[in-house]
């Protein structure tokens, strides 16, 4: 039976190969046999997706046979191997992102060159395969952001009983990237519109050092370079109410560019960078926009400044690169609850512009903040100044 065993192995292994031969054709119009579905034991399921691009590719990375599925998740690249394929290195030819030129560098099993195909799955594809689904937070859709929807999308919008409102379900189910899309479009424009200088339904009020600096330089143009070395070393402020909630808005330059400032805001385990007040800051799960950028439920722990105490917030957080002549990103983060007919304890709405300043490394920001604080309203705007001013201390420091 010892000496029978290899001979029953290797006619089991010619039998696979039949079938994979067999079947493969019907699966796969770009020649490559790969016909398998491969679940993790994270519940990520990748399967063979038709229409896929195929300009990317890997270099020394290991895969493994036709029954399996490597794929970095940090790009969302999926490889597979031919019928015949073992495991092995694959690297690419001199003919870069040629489909059918890929040839593996090393195989444990193997000395003849085998071929793999490089397959490119978007975001949102990878996306709809997710098998365990993320939680479901509700976002309160105000009327003002339910006017800045897309009318040709009907958005499902479910009532919150306690306050008749309307809410919208953020996850990551299958068909509903339309729709969150949809309200992120929304909520940005929204966003842009309380940001705009030239928003003349919204009363600014500056704080008393940003007013006696608007007088001094009000014939100064935004390029003059006295302006803009101010910008670098003050904070400019303003108040306003907007929905009856106070609001924050501040300006300064900080010398780093858009991108990397925007990746410093968005990285959690870093907020302790710029934010001295923080006791700790999470993302809880992530969405993929189909614009690009990134969208994710964040979960903040901080303590009250001058005053102490403790506040907790639950928030979507939206990033997206500007669209129009200064390059630069747009960052959004709004309450959201964990059940549809909860109320939201400690509500956040903060908004953040971060725009290049031509011929520079530098990035003009300007943000805007609800100020809504577990503690005596006349006290908030104290604590909200100290923040701000620590926050724009804090992020030049860094650089």
């Amino acid at each position: 039976e010892e000496k029978e065993a290899p001979f029953l192995i290797k006619i089991a292994f010619q039998f696979t190969d039949i079938m994979l031969a067999t079947i493969s054709p019907a699966l796969s119009s770009n020649n490559t046999s790969m016909h398998s579905v491969h679940s993790k034991s994270n519940g990520t399921e990748l399967r063979l997706l038709e229409d896929v691009d195929t300009s990317c590719s890997l270099n020394n990375e290991e895969f493994y046979d036709a029954h399996s599925c490597a794929v970095d998740e940090s790009s969302v690249y999926s490889v597979y191997f031919d019928a015949n394929a073992t495991v092995s290195t694959c690297s690419e030819s001199d003919d870069t992102n040629d489909t059918g030129s890929f040839d593996k560098s090393s195989s444990e099993d193997t000395e003849e060159s085998q071929s793999c195909i490089i397959e490119c799955i978007p975001t949102m594809l990878y996306a709809k395969t997710s098998i365990t689904p993320s939680p479901t937070y509700f976002l309160d859709v105000p009327g003002v952001l339910l006017s800045k929807m897309d009318n040709d999308i009907e958005v499902p919008l479910m009532t919150c009983e306690h306050n008749a409102g309307e809410c919208f379900a953020f996850n990551n189910h299958a068909g509903n990237e339309t729709y969150v899309q949809n309200v992120l479009d929304a909520l940005i424009r929204h966003s842009l519109e309380l940001l705009a200088d030239n928003n003349l339904s919204i009363k600014w009020q500056p704080d008393d050092a940003t007013k006696k600096l608007l007088q001094k330089y009000a014939t100064t143009s935004d390029e003059d370079v006295q302006w803009m070395q101010l910008l670098e070393e003050q904070v400019l402020k303003w108040t306003t109410q907007v929905d009856n909630t106070p609001m924050l808005k501040t300006r300064g330059i900080i010398n780093m560019t858009p991108n990397e400032l925007n990746n410093l805001l968005l990285d959690c385990e870093r907020v302790q960078e710029y934010n001295k007040c923080s006791l700790g800051k999470k993302d809880i799960c992530a969405f993929h926009p189909l614009c690009g950028g990134e969208a994710k439920i964040v979960e903040h722990v901080m303590q009250i400044p001058i005053v102490g105490g403790k506040v907790e917030t639950l928030s979507l957080t939206h990033s997206r690169p500007l669209v129009d002549d200064n390059a630069g990103f747009v960052i959004v983060s709004r309450s959201v609850k964990k059940e549809l007919n909860d109320t939201v304890g400690n509500p956040c709405f903060s908004i953040s512009s971060l725009r290049s300043i031509a011929g520079t490394k530098k990035t003009e920001l300007t943000t805007l903040t609800s100020i809504s604080l577990p503690i005596p309203k006349f006290l908030m705007h104290r604590v909200a100044f100290y923040g701000a001013d620590d926050f724009f201390c804090n992020l030049r420091k860094i650089t």
